[in-house]
């Protein structure tokens, strides 16, 4: 712990990503901070004020590495990336995805892209996460007005030649 300590005062008091290790070089645990330095100190103070799941995160920890960013999003953005690639054992962020933005790709045939706030439909691939969802929405459209892909609720091949076609067929963009 004493170690840890020392290492943390070297830190940088700029916006980055932490990366805690346990004793097998595994990551256990991936976080963001506006100052790397508050950040990452604070686990090693006082640690038996600490929740008990961060109390034992802490205890099973014996390195860290750090990510120095230029901005407060790109550490967010980059922990998101680092999380779904590594999954570690202690981190809940991508469980309880509600604040992070899917583009929705159906894989069946005549399938749709959609914009999704979370990965809920199984058969279907995700992309993402993405943090902006203005962005996530203007690239679904994108992809639909540049592909032609149907935008309405009808299922194709069954629906086809039934009833008249949709508005987006009229103008040229299904």
């Amino acid at each position: 712990l004493e170690q840890l300590r020392n290492k943390t005062a070297l830190l940088p008091q700029e916006p980055g990503v932490y990366i805690m290790k346990n004793a097998q070089g595994e990551i256990i645990y991936i976080g963001k901070a506006k100052s790397l330095k508050n950040r990452v100190s604070s686990y090693f103070r006082s640690v038996e004020k600490h929740l008990p799941k961060v109390y034992k995160m802490v205890e099973n920890v014996s390195s860290f590495d750090y990510i120095v960013t230029d901005s407060e999003f790109e550490a967010l953005v980059l922990e998101c990336s680092l999380i779904k690639l590594h999954s570690p054992k202690y981190n809940i962020l991508l469980k309880d995805d509600k604040g992070y933005h899917y583009i929705r790709i159906e894989t069946k045939p005549f399938g749709r892209i959609s914009a999704e706030k979370q990965q809920t439909e199984k058969g279907s691939t995700y992309l993402g996460p993405y943090v902006s969802s203005m962005v996530t929405k203007q690239t679904v459209d994108e992809a639909n007005k540049a592909f032609l892909l149907p935008t309405c609720n009808r299922r194709f091949p069954e629906d086809f030649r039934k009833g008249r076609p949709c508005l987006n067929y009229h103008i040229k963009q299904c």
